[in-house]
């Protein structure tokens, strides 16, 4: 998986193994921490085409319902 998926889990407040140490655990969310994973990933998806065009990712966070 890669790695800043990761990133973003802990930052939802997921407990998650790390790569580096062994055997593969993936992230462990409960369900209040899964809306702001979910949110965090969609952030992330409108900031990489707000580079491009600023309508799309206003358009992103608007279908998810995620503020600016």
């Amino acid at each position: 998986m890669n790695e800043r998926i990761y990133e973003l889990a802990e930052q939802a407040g997921a407990y998650c193994e790390s790569l580096r140490g062994g055997d593969y655990k993936p992230p462990v969310l409960d369900l209040m921490n899964l809306e702001k994973f979910a949110e965090l990933i969609v952030r992330e998806c409108a900031e990489l085409v707000e580079y491009n065009s600023k309508w799309a990712g206003r358009d992103i966070r608007e279908h998810f319902g995620v503020e600016e």
